[in-house]
């Protein structure tokens, strides 16, 4: 579960938004570190549609395929509505990294997950920063495809979480 801190925050985050929210992740975000590769991992966003399922998957780095490691659903009852749009939290159990996705550095690890949610298997956005710079850079945005410009990762819709030891 998120901590009432969090919660708080990725809620005003959604409101931020707006009604072009289609999905997103936000934890965890891109460049996530953990002390090694037993560390858990809270997985959460909002998605615009209630009850649909999400399912977090990890790149295998043997064979490139992406597996799933968990699944939530967004909610029933809107977390919030904003401009005649709902937004639904969904909230995956807190969950370590399987082994077979942990591609070594010259020191360390590093891993690749993603949410995708819905019948149609839609790949949620994704973010570089923390929630509290997250919160800052979407203030700063005027809708939600500036957000996804200033505000998404990189390589959007995917996360890279590394040990805190990772070097490339």
């Amino acid at each position: 579960m998120l901590s009432k801190h969090a919660s708080v925050i990725q809620t005003s985050i959604a409101v931020l938004f707006g009604a072009g929210l289609i999905s997103c992740m936000t934890s965890p975000h891109n460049g996530t570190e953990v002390e090694d590769r037993n560390g858990m991992i809270e997985l959460s966003g909002y998605i615009h549609v209630a009850n649909q399922p999400v399912e977090v998957q990890a790149l295998d780095k043997d064979d490139g395929n992406w597996y799933p490691i968990e699944t939530a659903a967004s909610g029933y009852n809107s977390a919030l509505r904003l401009f005649s749009t709902d937004l639904y939290l969904w909230e995956a159990d807190s969950t370590p990294i399987p082994i077979w996705a942990w591609q070594p550095g010259s020191v360390g690890y590093e891993a690749k997950v993603r949410a995708i949610w819905g019948y149609s298997g839609a790949v949620a956005d994704t973010f570089d920063m923390p929630i509290l710079e997250l919160y800052d850079c979407i203030r700063e945005s005027s809708g939600w495809a500036e957000v996804r410009e200033n505000c998404s990762s990189e390589e959007n819709g995917v996360v890279t979480i590394r040990t805190e030891d990772f070097e490339e």
